[in-house]
């Protein structure tokens, strides 16, 4: 049996594969894994934008600290709510440069403000500056109160 070769002759008499590193498949190849790399990128801009304030949420919140701030949003990290109302805060915070302190009441030090402050339920957003509260999940709500 005679084996076919894949090779072809080039003006000056050498061999030179057909499957070069040039024409359309490799140009379609370098696309792909270039749109391959930007669908990752996308992905985890995704994951971050919805992780990061559950990891907030739960765990970078658990020590007792001090109302720093005259807006706090007061919540409890079990409570299914606050788990709704707690990203609205957190990426105004970060986008609008707003100042709402966030304190978790599940913290054992954190527990005083419920009778200091007479917070009722979670969440429980107060304006110390101008006496308001409100216990709301309606993010436009939230937001309306936070920009006020």
């Amino acid at each position: 049996m005679r084996r076919v070769s894949l090779l072809k002759k080039d003006r000056k008499g050498s061999s030179k594969s057909s499957k070069s590193g040039s024409g359309i498949f490799s140009r379609f190849n370098n696309l792909t894994v270039a749109l391959n790399g930007v669908a990752v990128l996308i992905v985890l801009l995704i994951a971050g934008y919805f992780f990061t304030p559950y990891f907030s949420m739960h765990f970078m919140n658990n020590q007792a600290v001090p109302v720093s701030s005259s807006k706090v949003l007061f919540y409890n990290s079990d409570c299914e709510a606050c788990e709704r109302v707690y990203p609205v805060v957190f990426w105004d915070n970060i986008l609008h440069k707003t100042d709402v302190q966030t304190i978790n009441l599940k913290v054992a030090d954190n527990k005083h403000y419920v009778d200091d402050d007479v917070i009722t339920s979670t969440p429980t957003i107060i304006d110390f500056d101008n006496n308001r509260r409100i216990s709301i999940t309606d993010k436009q709500e939230i937001k309306d109160f936070i920009d006020n």
